[in-house]
């Protein structure tokens, strides 16, 4: 779900992380909605997988870290 905070901050959030009510919703646990947006090519750093939503939280090789789609990569050998 598309969620907006304080009519600033937006961002996609699993709706299995929110109870929703009416068109508001609280946040059942703590989700960064940062996403990565690394150059063709670039190697990035697995850090924790969602596999229910299909996205990776990765770091890339400047250090920046966010949520990047499983479909997106391919593995490095």
């Amino acid at each position: 779900m598309l969620v907006e905070r304080d009519s600033r901050d937006r961002g996609w959030v699993p709706a299995r992380y929110l109870h929703r009510s009416g068109p508001s919703a609280v946040a059942l646990r703590r989700y960064d909605t940062t996403t990565l947006t690394p150059s063709q090519n670039a190697v990035l750093t697995l850090i924790e997988a969602d596999a229910e939503s299909g996205w990776l939280w990765c770091r890339d090789e400047e250090g920046d870290e966010g949520w990047f789609p499983t479909n997106r990569l391919e593995p490095s050998f």
